[in-house]
This record gives structure tokens, sequence and C-alpha cells, in this order.
């Protein structure tokens, strides 16, 4: 979270002081979170938003509303959080991990590889901000009847194309935990167009809305499902409202800070990696490749011995595949006929030797934290000493 001030808690105040917290207040009367989700539609050009409890449980909604299950395969990148895998297998399916290219993505050529008979969606991650190649994802997609559900946890408010990142697929999943753009503490949303999703994903959410007076009526008969509990609440939504608001102006003063950073580090040698939009580019922070790990790290320390917020991009926990991808071959679900891979008969495994292309790039690959802390002036200092010492 980059901003946050007295507005949040003057709006997250009036809340609770009106003791109305719950997201339904009847047919007549708009809750802050029915508020929100108009906001969110307005703001990412959608028809339809719908506030979760994590960006984990949008996932997971997700899929759950694509009607996606057990010996289904969902195609994932080596490179994102450890949610990403467990979404899928949350709702029964399998993950296909496959590799990202150089711009730090999944690879729209490993994808095509990946698609079989059982293959029904892809998540794309646009992780760090970086976004994925849409155009060539979504074409591939559209050619082999598999959904698009993208996971734009870490890159809300970014673009691809001037369209906004979750907002381009079938179905497109945001996160507001503490360490996101904007932030209500935890809290997700899914975004979609299409109608039937929507109000799938608002029955899985929210189990007992079908029986509810504010919601019952937005139903048919094959909306209905058994669901679970994902429900947001209105004080989280005041907080998320005002941070919403902010949202573009944080965006826009990232851009300034990243590009005066690149300005410094023109001619340099190394590879700065851009994403597949630089303009979308959500600047949260700059990747540097160099040729090998043994460079990367000596940079790292520098940085770290001047106080620069940076690290090896592997050294985030469970962020890249082959940190997470031992549980699931050890299938450690809390119960044994909860085994996805059982109920498809798939005896998939995954071994790190089949990420050697992630491997090669993600680790010779730093990151360098971009903040909004300090003035301008003092900022520009720090990326002269950035440029120094890389």
């Amino acid at each position: 979270m980059y901003k946050v001030g007295q507005e949040e808690v003057d709006a997250i105040a009036k809340v609770v002081l009106s003791k109305r917290y719950f997201r339904y207040q009847g047919k007549e009367n708009k809750s802050v979170t029915d508020q929100l989700e108009k906001s969110f539609e307005e703001k990412f050009q959608v028809s339809h938003s719908l506030m979760v409890t994590s960006g984990t449980n949008a996932l997971v909604c997700a899929m759950a509303a694509a009607g996606i299950g057990p010996g289904d395969e969902v195609i994932i990148p080596s490179f994102t959080f450890v949610a990403t895998a467990i979404a899928v297998l949350q709702v029964g399916a399998i993950p296909r991990i496959i590799n990202i290219d150089s711009t730090l993505s999944l690879d729209p050529i490993e994808f095509k590889k990946a698609i079989n008979e059982n293959t029904k969606a892809v998540i794309p991650v646009h992780m760090d901000g970086l976004a994925c190649d849409m155009e060539a994802i979504c074409t591939i997609a559209k050619e082999s009847n598999v959904l698009v559900i993208e996971d734009a946890a870490q890159a809300v408010g970014g673009s691809y194309k001037a369209k906004r990142l979750g907002a381009i697929g079938d179905l497109g999943c945001l996160s507001f935990n503490v360490d996101k753009i904007i932030s209500c503490g935890e809290g997700g949303a899914l975004l979609t167009n299409d109608n039937s999703f929507y109000k799938k994903a608002l029955c899985f959410h929210d189990s007992p809305c079908q029986f509810g007076e504010t919601k019952k009526d937005v139903f048919e008969e094959s909306d209905l499902c058994i669901g679970t509990s994902m429900r947001f609440d209105d004080i989280k939504a005041a907080m998320l409202n005002i941070q919403l608001s902010r949202l573009d102006e944080i965006l826009l003063q990232l851009r300034k800070r990243k590009k005066l950073l690149i300005s410094k580090l023109e001619g340099k040698n190394y590879q700065i990696i851009q994403g597949n939009c630089i303009e979308g580019d959500c600047s949260t922070s700059l990747h540097i490749k160099y040729e090998d790990p043994i460079q990367m790290v000596t940079k790292v320390k520098k940085l770290l011995g001047e106080k620069v917020v940076c690290l090896p991009i592997t050294g985030r926990p469970a962020h890249v595949c082959w940190q997470w991808m031992e549980q699931i071959n050890k299938r450690r679900f809390f119960h044994p006929d909860l085994d996805p891979f059982k109920w498809a008969e798939s005896d998939m495994s995954y071994q790190k030797s089949d990420f050697l292309q992630s491997v090669e790039i993600l680790s010779s690959t730093l990151k360098i934290y971009l903040d909004l802390e300090g003035t301008d002036e003092e900022f520009e200092k720090k990326a002269d000493l950035i440029a120094g010492l890389l």
C-alpha cells in the first residue's frame, strides 16, 4: 500500500458509527460494498465486479463460476505466488505449470504447446505489475476454446494496450492485501463481462444470499449452487473506496519515478525488463537481468549495503514454482480423498528440470522496489545512487 490518510479513517469511522456493517441492507438500500463494486465497474470498464475476502478466493470463485473442476487442467506460469496453484487445486482441478519468457510472464509459445483435451483455462499472471502478452494469449485461447482468467493481484490498475489488467480475459481477479497497490488489509475482487459467470460467482461466493431478500431475485434456477462464504463487509469497503480514488495518482507517481530511474541507467551492460506494455506498467518495481546469478547477487549486496530495498527475484517465499511444487508432488491435501490427481486419475508430477528456461531467467534477475516516500528531489538522489551501484 502506497498511500493512506485521514480520509480512510473518516470513511471507516462513518460506517462503524452507523452500526451497519453488513454488505446486504435490503433491496432499496445500497451498501458501501454495493457502491464500491459500482466504482470498480466504472474504473475497469466491466459489466460486473464482485468483492470477496482475498485475491486467492477471487481466483477460486472465478473458476467455480466457470464450471472448472475435477478432471480439468488449468495452465499457470512457473513464476507466480503459490496462491495461483492453490486456487486451481481448491476447485479440484490440476495446475499445469509452464515456463515464462523474457518478460517474466507466461510464455505464449509454451501455452500453445501445453493445451490438451483436459485444458479448460489459462491463468496469465501479471507479476510485479508487468503485463502479460494478452493479445497472443487471448488469440491462442480463443482458437482452442480455453477460458482466460487473469490474475492481476499484483497489477491493480495496470493496463495492456489501454485496457485495464483483469478486464481483458473472460474473468479477472484482483487483490487488496497490505502488500498491494491499494489495500484494505485483505480483500479481493472478481471482474467479468459475462452475466452468467457473475451470477454463478455471486451465488458461490455467498451461498446463503440466494435465500436473502436483497439478492434472491437476481438468480434463475440454473444459477443456484452450494457455495461457500467469501462475503465482503462495509468496513473494508469504506477504506477501499478511498483507496480506489487514489489509484490513478499512485500509478502516475510510480511511473514517473520508474521512468526517471530508467533514464539514469541508459547505456549500462544489463537488460532492463519492461514487460509487454511499457505505458501500462504499474511501476511498483524495476527488474534487471544480468548474465549470470553471481553478477546479480553481487549487485544486490551493493544495493542493500546502501539501504536500497531490493532482492533476487527468487528471494521471496513461494513466488516461483520450485519453492512450492513439492507440496503438490507429496499430495499434501487436508484429506486424501480430496486429492484432485486421484479424481483425474493423473500421475502428473513437477520437476525443476522442466522449468530450466524459467530458472535461467529468474536466477539472474534482481528486483528493486519503488516507493513514494520522500520528495521527488530525494528520489532523484536515490536514483543517482542506484545508477552508480549498478
